[in-house]
């Protein structure tokens, strides 16, 4: 390996100004130069590499399943106890790769999810609204199953867009809601 590089570094001297030969002869001994565990400096990059796309396809798998329990537990129009202690087990999971930002949300989903057990502010009784503000915080403060989503998107860094006002939509619109779909349903 080390020959090679020497027989590139000669190579490209001969078409080098100064300069150049400052920047190859630096990037050729960076890239050469060992640890004490004999790993190049590329050999590590590789390995930062591989392990950001590890961790990446960990979060999203998680992600994907926490969010799947979110929507499962309000399928049925109705959130119980169990559910709940299901999906704050799964933001202990997520703590252990998601950002800071990103647990102080789910945090906060799980505070109110306890508390009050809505997904959205629309799902509360003003006695509830008043609790909340009393003992949390302002109401225009409530995270919102929109609003966690979006803080996901923005923990993956990969996606552009504000959507948390989007989801609500199709969140909140029930089945069949114009009594449009044939029954039965056959598909052709």
């Amino acid at each position: 390996m080390k020959r090679l590089l020497l027989a590139l570094f000669l190579c490209s001297v001969v078409f080098a100004d100064a300069q150049d030969l400052c920047i190859i002869t630096y990037n050729l001994i960076t890239c050469s130069k060992t640890n004490e565990d004999g790993r190049t400096v590329q050999m590590q990059s590789e390995e930062r590499k591989e392990f950001k796309t590890m961790l990446f396809d960990k979060k999203l798998d998680l992600y994907i399943q926490f969010l799947e329990m979110i929507f499962q537990m309000d399928d049925d129009n109705l959130i119980s106890e169990d559910e709940v202690m299901k999906v704050e087990n799964k933001v202990g999971e997520l703590d252990l790769v998601a950002s800071e930002d990103l647990i102080r949300v789910c945090a906060k989903f799980i505070i109110q999810l306890k508390a009050y057990g809505v997904l959205y502010t629309r799902s509360m009784t003003p006695k509830q609204v008043e609790s909340y503000e009393k003992n949390i915080g302002n109401i225009n403060d409530f995270v919102s199953l929109d609003e966690l989503v979006q803080a996901i998107r923005r923990d993956l860094s990969v996606v552009d867009g504000d959507v948390s006002k989007v989801l609500e939509v199709f969140v909140d619109m029930k089945y069949d809601c114009f009594k449009m779909i044939k029954n039965p349903n056959n598909v052709d």
